[in-house]
């Protein structure tokens, strides 16, 4: 889906007020039940008026580089992608809004550093510029993905169940890592998953974001979040690997002829929460880190 106007509109002023450190701009941008969550560091503040002063306290204001890439999920939901130099290092941002009239109701936020490619897998992959505004060109055509669908595409990504998911596989998909510049092609994808170093890491998808929600159960007793509508979703789950390292993985994927055509994956490992907005942000339970 492309983005819609209004949602377009809404999220410049929400970069204006950020790179300016303009806590009153974007207090007016929020709803009173406003919650913004950082599930890396297991953070949550409730209201406006901590996410203004957490962002007025920033250490250095936050410079978006080059082209930010805005989608609309549905008529509520907006991701916003960005590479971000902050604190003298550079970040892709992933900002996932609800948006309830012409206001933010929540934000859930990821952070993941640009990495290199792996030497192992450098032979398997292609490469591409994420700075080039035409790599981000992935509207789908606006056919509504039913439901189910995307619950069973789920259910088999889960399970890692290579000949159900090329059933749901449209023929040009193209799978892109941003923080690395790789894209991948299917049989190149199972490549990489077949060739993993140690193996694949234990995947557990924790929500799924499109519409309305309902919840479901895997095969593998993993419970998440579905929500459909349109032809964009975006997923958030936890991935284990074997060496002990655990990441946050946000998917966002885009289906043409309801098969998935387009997919972008952020791998974001956790942090510490930040000293500044100690006093603004609550604690979640480590074991639902999505609040």
């Amino acid at each position: 889906m492309a983005v819609r106007p209004e949602h377009r509109a809404l999220m410049d002023r929400y970069a204006a007020a950020v790179e300016r450190r303009d806590g009153a701009g974007l207090r007016a941008l929020l709803d009173d039940d406003f919650v913004e969550v950082y599930p890396q560091s297991g953070e949550r503040m409730s209201g406006g008026d901590p996410s203004g002063a957490a962002l007025e306290r920033q250490p250095t204001a936050p410079r978006i580089i080059g082209d930010r890439h805005v989608t609309s999920v549905g008529d509520d939901h907006i991701v916003f992608e960005a590479l971000v130099n902050y604190s003298g290092g550079r970040w892709w941002m992933v900002g996932l809004f609800r948006v309830h009239e012409d206001r933010f109701r929540r934000l859930t936020a990821y952070y993941g550093q640009p990495f290199d490619i792996p030497d192992w897998r450098g032979p398997l992959v292609d490469r591409y510029d994420p700075a080039d505004p035409s790599a981000w060109e992935d509207h789908g055509d606006d056919q509504p993905v039913e439901r189910e669908t995307v619950e069973a595409f789920v259910v088999a990504a889960v399970a890692n169940d290579v000949d159900r998911i090329k059933t749901f596989v449209h023929p040009d998909f193209r799978l892109l890592y941003p923080q690395s510049g790789e894209v991948m092609k299917l049989a190149q994808l199972i490549s990489v998953d077949q060739q993993y170093p140690g193996g694949l890491p234990h995947q557990e998808v924790v929500d799924f974001a499109g519409g309305s929600e309902r919840w479901i159960v895997t095969p593998t007793n993993i419970p998440q979040r579905v929500t459909g509508g349109g032809d964009v979703w975006v997923g958030e789950g936890l991935f284990d690997y074997p060496s002990g390292e655990r990441f946050l993985v946000v998917d966002i994927v885009t289906f043409r002829d309801r098969l998935v055509w387009r997919e972008r994956s952020y791998f974001c490992p956790p942090f510490e929460a930040a000293p500044f907005r100690s006093d603004l942000a609550e604690r979640l339970d480590p074991e639902s880190p999505l609040g």
